[in-house]
């Protein structure tokens, strides 16, 4: 980030969840369509806020990490991505392209008005030509609060609970209760010479419904779980007999 904007603010899951319900909402309503998959937050976003999304060589001028910016440009909005995750020049990169269009989107609805009126404050906000937001890869622990719930809206633009319930169900139309995938993922674990608690690894069942949601694997496979459509633990139930 560009700016240290209340680093340790918690946000409920709740709360991030509902705006971003608050904006698929209010695309439907505008535009007078239903939500199809996977879901195009570029014309989303478009539609609300008079955003454009461009692909721009970030890293070369923040640094290798940055991936991720949002700018003002001649009075318009800008989400840039950068290069690297160019999907027509990368195609596997596609579900990451999506989540960080996603994630700096939900920086806007959630960061951006307190941000511009610190700039604002500051008198900067006419002249500064810096990124109001920049976001760069971070590994685990080190990722700050505030990307936490940047990740999290994406999670929910891109994957939202009605969307995904009807897509697993449709999928798995036998599937009783949570899936529990532990002892397939610590197969995989152990196919790669991994500890019981490395990774990350993968079920199948995430890996078909990322494809659909055209997202990466990894928050595919989280979302599942939160929602209680999968279990990643192990299954303890025979235990009682």
């Amino acid at each position: 980030m560009a700016r240290a904007y209340n680093a340790r603010r918690c946000m409920p899951n709740r709360k991030i969840e509902a705006a971003a319900e608050k904006v698929l909402n209010a695309y439907r309503l505008k535009s007078n369509a239903e939500l199809t998959l996977p879901i195009n937050v570029e014309l989303i976003i478009n539609e609300l806020d008079d955003f454009y999304v461009d692909i721009m060589d970030l890293q070369s001028e923040y640094g290798q990490d940055a991936i991720g910016a949002i700018f003002f440009e001649n009075g318009e909005n800008c989400i840039a991505v950068d290069k690297t995750l160019d999907p027509d020049l990368y195609p596997h990169a596609r579900g990451r392209y999506n989540f960080t269009v996603a994630h700096e989107c939900g920086h806007w609805i959630l960061h951006a008005p307190a941000m511009l009126e610190e700039r604002r404050a500051d008198k900067l906000f006419e002249t500064n030509d810096e990124p109001l937001v920049l976001c760069r890869s971070h590994n685990g622990s080190s990722k700050p609060e505030i990307e936490r719930q940047a990740d999290r809206f994406a999670s929910y633009v891109l994957m939202p609970r009605e969307q995904v319930v009807k897509e697993w169900l449709r999928l798995h139309p036998g599937q009783l209760g949570a899936m529990n995938v532990h002892d397939e993922l610590q197969g995989r674990r152990k196919e790669l010479g991994l500890a019981e608690d490395e990774g990350p690894v993968f079920c199948d069942a995430a890996r078909e419904m990322a494809r659909v949601f055209d997202v990466s694997i990894w928050p595919m496979q989280i979302r599942l779980a939160e929602l209680k459509l999968i279990n990643t633990q192990a299954d303890r139930q025979l235990e009682l007999f």
